[in-house]
């Protein structure tokens, strides 16, 4: 199995390598931002070039956003012999409800969706400090199954991991949540303007949900479209194929709906 690999988080980050190690034995490409790309969301470098060195054998960074990545990996770097999967991830960080409108890990997957590949973002849902090898071990597991059952349409999953060993699995409708309505406003050091920025409170106060206390015991996965507003109608089916995948891949106990 050909995979590559991309992040938001930048090409030496801990959940990358986390990643790639659980690919143990299969094609692994990595093509990532050269540095953390956080909260980029699906922008695309348009109006400057592009850099690309490689890093390593098979590792390539690039000095763009986590689109440039994936996109200069399926039409550069594997232009000649397409991946059958682009895992992105895995975040420092759960990735729930609104922030896969920000998020550059979904923003790399929506990407190779787009380009039809298969294709999953993976997030740990959880406080640092982070320990990635259950998550990536997981997310390593579904690719190779989405890979061996393939649905007739490119894929794209975003899937949240909790810490620790994964015991089971559910299916979940997008949510949403809000980073709030509070704004710090500070003047710089020079006094020449003003600063603005969004006050990391109004996160946290929404983060303990039931939710979020669901998240803690369970990894929650949500079935995508490459239309965000897609209805239950085109959701279903999908959900209910990979559903049965990880049913067949994991025999991981169903929390009841």
């Amino acid at each position: 199995m050909r995979v590559l690999l991309s992040n938001d988080d930048g090409v030496h980050a801990e959940g990358l390598r986390a990643l790639a190690a659980a690919f143990e034995g299969e094609e692994v490409w990595v093509v990532a931002p050269d540095r953390e790309q956080s909260a980029s969301s699906h922008a695309i470098s348009l109006h400057r070039p592009l850099r690309m060195s490689e890093v390593a054998p098979r590792w390539y960074a690039v000095d763009g956003t986590p689109t440039d990545a994936a996109y200069m990996g399926l039409n550069l770097v594997l232009k000649d012999a397409r991946p059958d999967v682009v895992v992105s991830g895995v975040n420092h960080g759960p990735n729930l409800a609104n922030d896969v409108l920000y998020s550059g890990t979904v923003a790399a997957a929506m990407e190779a969706a787009l380009l039809g590949v298969h294709a999953i973002a993976v997030s740990l849902a959880g406080p640092p400090p982070h320990a990635f090898a259950d998550a990536a071990r997981f997310a390593a597991a579904l690719a190779r199954r989405v890979v061996a059952s393939p649905p007739p349409a490119p894929l794209l999953l975003n899937v949240n991991v909790p810490p620790g060993p994964v015991r089971g699995y559910r299916f979940v409708r997008l949510g949403r949540r809000t980073y709030g309505y509070e704004v710090v406003e500070k003047l710089d050091p020079r006094d020449l303007e003003t600063v603005l920025g969004v006050g990391p409170a109004a996160v946290l106060r929404r983060l303990r949900s039931s939710r979020q206390r669901y998240l803690e015991a369970y990894l929650r996965g949500a079935p995508e479209s490459t239309s965000v507003a897609a209805d239950a109608r085109r959701t279903g089916p999908i959900a209910d194929r990979i559903r049965a995948v990880g049913e067949r891949t994991f025999a991981l106990p169903r929390r009841p709906a």
